[in-house]
Formats: C-alpha cells, sequence, structure tokens
C-alpha cells in the first residue's frame, strides 16, 4: 500500500499549517513510486487543468478556485506521492454575464466545451485529469470528456445536490445545478455532448433536492442509477454507501490489494462538489445546507475511490473564498487540496 507522505494524515487534520510544512518539504522527500491505475500510461501522470468558471452560479469567486487551490499546494503534494505533474494552465471560460434563461447558457457551454477539448487530450495522453473548479457547471465539460475518451467511464457524483435540472425544471436557471440533466440527455439542446447511461452514475451524499428533480432521480434510480443520500449515510454508515455505490458501479473495494477484483473494471470519475460536505467544515461555498458528510467521510469516500484502482479523472468544485472570512475560506482551500490528494493514493499506511 503506498505510504502517506503527508505528515498527520486526515485522522490528524490538514490545516493550513500542514500543507505550507508539506510543500515546504516536498523538495526534501524521496521519490515514491504510486499504485496508478493500469489504463494509465507510465510514467503516470496528473495533468491538471484549471476551469475558472463562475457563470453557473450568481456569485463571483469560484472562478478563484483554481488558483487557490495550486497556491494551497496540490501539485506538489501529488508529485510528493509520486505522481508526474502536468500543469496545463487554465480554459478560457467563455463571456461575459448574460441575460436569457438557463442564465449565461452561451458561457457555460463555451467554457464546458473549452475544458472538454483540453480534457480529451489529456485523457488522449494517458493522464489522469484533474479539472479544478470553478462552478459544478464545468462538470459539462469534465465529465463528457471521459465518457467521449473511454464510453464505460462510470461516475461518481458527490454533492449536496443532484443537478440534474433541465431549463424547464430548474427554479433558479443556475446551470450549476444542471450539468447531469444536459449530460443525462434530458435536455437535448447541447448536441455535442456524449449520453450518460444512468446504469454508470452514482450519488452520494444527496440532502437538498429540487420537487422536480426528486421525479428525476426516481426515474434515474429506475433506470439503473444509485442514488443514495445523507440518509442512507446516517443509516449504513458511508463504508455501507460507499460499498453499495462502487459495487452498484461495477467495482469491488480494494482493487490495489486484489488485483482480480477490479482488474477489468471501467474507469471511474469523480465529481466533488466541496458542499458535500458539512458547512461547518467547509463553509467556502455557495449553496450551504447543513447536516452534509464530516471530515473524515469526505476523506473516506476519496480513500475508497483510489482503492478501486481506476480513478481515470476527477474534478474538485464550488471552493469560493468570497462568501467567508480569510480563516475559513483558507480552510476549505486546504480541506479541497488534501481530498483530491486522497483520491489520488495518499493513504493512511
Amino acid at each position: 500500500m503506498q505510504r502517506r507522505l503527508l505528515s498527520g494524515g486526515p485522522h490528524a487534520g490538514l490545516g493550513v499549517g500542514n500543507i505550507r510544512n508539506t510543500r515546504e518539504r516536498v523538495a526534501e522527500l524521496a521519490e515514491a513510486s504510486i499504485a496508478a491505475p493500469a489504463f494509465l500510461r507510465q510514467p503516470a501522470t496528473v495533468a491538471i487543468i484549471g476551469a475558472p468558471q463562475n457563470r453557473g452560479q450568481p456569485y463571483i469567486g469560484t472562478d478563484r478556485g483554481p488558483a487557490l487551490l495550486r497556491r494551497a499546494g496540490v501539485r506538489e503534494m501529488l508529485a510528493s506521492l509520486g505522481w508526474r505533474v502536468d500543469d496545463r494552465g487554465d480554459c478560457d471560460m467563455g463571456g461575459p454575464v448574460e441575460a436569457g434563461w438557463p442564465k449565461n447558457a452561451a458561457a457555460v457551454e463555451a467554457g464546458s466545451r473549452s475544458l472538454f477539448e483540453a480534457a480529451k487530450r489529456a485523457h488522449a495522453d494517458g493522464c489522469l485529469v484533474l479539472a479544478l473548479g470553478g462552478d459544478h457547471s464545468i462538470a459539462l465539460g469534465s465529465v463528457a470528456a471521459a465518457i467521449a475518451s473511454r464510453p464505460e467511464t462510470r461516475i461518481l457524483w458527490v454533492d449536496a445536490h443532484a443537478d440534474c435540472n433541465t431549463p424547464e425544471t430548474s427554479r433558479s436557471g443556475n446551470m450549476h445545478g444542471m450539468p447531469l440533466g444536459y449530460l443525462l440527455g434530458l435536455d437535448g439542446s447541447m448536441g455535442w455532448l456524449p449520453r450518460l447511461d444512468p446504469r454508470h452514475l452514482a450519488f452520494v451524499g444527496l440532502r437538498d433536492v429540487d420537487p422536480e428533480e426528486r421525479k428525476t432521480l426516481r426515474r434515474l434510480r429506475d433506470d439503473g442509477a444509485f442514488v443514495s443520500t445523507m440518509k442512507e449515510v446516517d443509516g449504513l454508515g458511508i463504508g455501507g454507501v460507499m460499498r453499495e455505490a462502487l459495487e452498484a458501479l461495477g467495482f469491488f473495494r480494494g482493487g490495489h490489494h486484489d488485483e482480480k477484483s477490479n482488474k477489468n473494471s471501467p474507469p471511474l470519475h469523480l465529481s466533488f462538489d466541496i458542499d458535500a460536505i458539512d458547512p461547518q467544515i467547509a463553509p467556502a461555498t455557495g449553496t450551504v445546507v447543513r447536516g452534509g458528510l464530516s471530515f473524515r467521510e469526505a476523506h473516506y469516500v476519496c480513500e475508497a475511490v483510489w482503492e478501486t484502482g481506476a480513478l481515470g479523472s476527477m474534478d474538485i468544485v464550488e471552493v469560493n473564498d468570497g462568501l467567508t472570512d480569510a480563516a475559513q475560506a483558507q480552510e476549505t482551500v486546504d480541506l479541497a487540496a488534501a481530498l483530491v490528494v486522497s483520491a489520488c493514493g495518499d493513504v493512511i499506511c
């Protein structure tokens, strides 16, 4: 098992000081090896693509997410685990604020297509693709690229919200609440998007679902999607929920320790919205809802993803440092960076 290189690990917490100290020590760390998924080319490389989108929701600040995560040391921490890190810069996220319904549709679509093309190139290069958001509308590009590159890819959607609205069902018109609606073909206006099969989709951590989305989720469940809420986390524990979610997607936990179990499994895309976590722990985000994942539950999700041995791509979204004081913002940024590293192999022991 990959040895933890970050001091203390998730159990000890990963605050600002720990991350800064880690960043300063990266140059002194011995070169590590990473047990990367077999479908990635060697040397195992993470391609980082910034997606500084804020047009999918009403607040300025999510556009600073990629810069904040880089500043928090996400590149250095990945390198310390043994990954080769290829930072490909930021995509153009489209034009100015515009009128219409849904809101800023042209800018969001343009930005998503830019990310789609950049992520497809990174997939073709055999990289693990890491998209740094930005709001959750960027999943239009990141998930579409994963499916277009490897159609068998499974999607794990970790979020307080289902994000499967359409322009017809949305109450706000904000496109960060619609990426799955478009990807599932519930609205066919973006003809360039590949279609996501509901059987390839699992939700974890839902707790704030619009009335029309409830109907959609029932239909998706009937069509083979795995749908779980915080009620299931309360009842089964995060371990039970993740076991069921990954099994529904065709995985068995422990892929790195039992090569036979996941040898022929499909790639996995993790789409992690920071608002899946309780706002007492991750306050710097735009759509806060009480009763979310705990610090350890969030890390467990990412650790379980890594243990499948199948992570091919990931996005981390909705960090917004403009909505809290500086200390709370840094706490949220640091947690987001730590979750990325957990999903990419930073195990406890």
